[in-house]
């Protein structure tokens, strides 16, 4: 039962590791801390439009001595009525809320994709939905950057900024002018796009699936042997029962021994019978018929 979950938890705890690129919805993490993450992307909803009544708090952190980059690829949110926003999103630059704006109660339809650079290593999205129609929302790419000069284990955007060496080459224009993303081998591109796991994933689930394999071996072996020793058992106690009945000694033709063995008892069929002469025979008869 738990052979499953442990193999699912090695195959997140590497992917935490790494820092690849992640996926969440606002709808599923309202007031959730998204910590130690390196980039990915937020949404308004799992649905194609996000729901009613929604009142929700997403703070995004990543390594410290970093700071973020948003940008909006899409953002479409209910327009303003009588010019105040019935839907929002407000964006904080800190921990909560209490942080300074970066921008507030912003809604109504961005056709250009636009991006925001915190000044720390956190943020905060709030989002807010009333009860009447709703649109498609929000999808945000969020990304860890420095300013150069880049350190070991960093790229550097023509941009002029520094990212996570591992968001290279994985399909997601995080540098903002593509660079990122150009320049890529088939080796390189394989490794995220094609087929969504890296080298160090493959080998914490591979591992995990390993581990998997040598308990069910260990288990099918202790039930095997458990099975033959019951067998045993069975077949003793059918040796050990051959006879359902009692049998005593008066009644016995054949002496039962305890294993069924059979000890014919010798008996003689002529033990009271006596040999006489024929002419000795026929007085006997005369003097039983007078």
């Amino acid at each position: 039962m738990f052979l499953p979950i442990y193999i699912i938890w090695v195959c997140t705890l590497v992917t935490s590791i790494q820092g690849e690129f992640t996926q969440d919805f606002m709808s599923l993490s309202c007031g959730k801390w998204l910590a130690s993450r390196i980039s990915g992307r937020l949404e308004t909803s799992t649905s194609l439009t996000y729901s009613n009544n929604m009142n929700c708090d997403v703070t995004i952190s990543v390594s410290n001595n970093k700071r973020i980059i948003l940008m909006f690829k899409r953002f479409e949110i209910e327009a303003p009525i009588n010019g105040s926003c019935p839907d929002f999103l407000s964006v904080y630059d800190g921990l909560s809320t209490a942080f300074p704006l970066m921008f507030d109660q912003k809604c109504g339809t961005v056709v250009e994709p636009f991006s925001l650079n915190t000044s720390s290593n956190h943020v905060t999205l709030r989002f807010v939905s009333d009860d009447s129609a709703v649109f498609r929302g929000f999808e945000v790419e969020y990304t860890e950057f420095s300013d150069p000069p880049c350190t070991s284990g960093e790229f550097e955007c023509t941009s002029g900024i520094c990212i996570n060496e591992g968001n290279k080459c994985d399909d997601v224009n995080q540098c903002g002018d593509n660079s990122d993303e150009s320049q890529c081998t088939d080796s390189e591109e394989k490794g995220v796009v094609q087929t969504g796991w890296t080298l160090a994933e493959m080998i914490g689930c591979a591992v995990g699936l390993l581990i998997l394999l040598i308990i069910l071996i260990i288990v099918t072996v202790k039930l095997y042997q458990r099975y033959k020793r019951n067998q045993s058992e069975i077949e003793y106690m059918s040796v050990n029962t051959l006879y359902e009945y009692p049998v005593t000694d008066k009644y016995n033709k054949y002496k039962i021994g305890i294993r069924g063995r059979r000890e014919p008892r010798q008996v003689s069929f002529y033990s009271n019978v006596v040999v006489m002469p024929p002419g000795e025979k026929n007085n006997a008869e005369n003097d039983l018929t007078s």
